[in-house]
């Protein structure tokens, strides 16, 4: 689950980057479905570990590539 985690995380920070918008505007840009899975995936309680890990991961491997606004 972390790798599946760290991956949909990889992919949504360069989504973020590439088109320019907050995350707030993506998630209201979304439909009603996706928005559900997304908030059941980072919500539940068995994900949190694997959460966590993914999180911890990612920023230990991109701590370089920080973008300053």
């Amino acid at each position: 689950m972390t790798i599946v985690r760290y991956r949909s995380l990889v992919e949504e920070k360069k989504f973020l980057l590439e088109t320019g918008k907050h995350h707030n505007e993506w998630n209201e840009s979304m439909g009603f479905e996706e928005q559900q899975l997304r908030f059941n995936m980072q919500g539940n309680l068995l994900n949190i570990p694997a959460n966590a890990a993914a999180m911890l991961i990612y920023k230990i491997l991109h701590r370089r590539n920080k973008v300053t606004k």
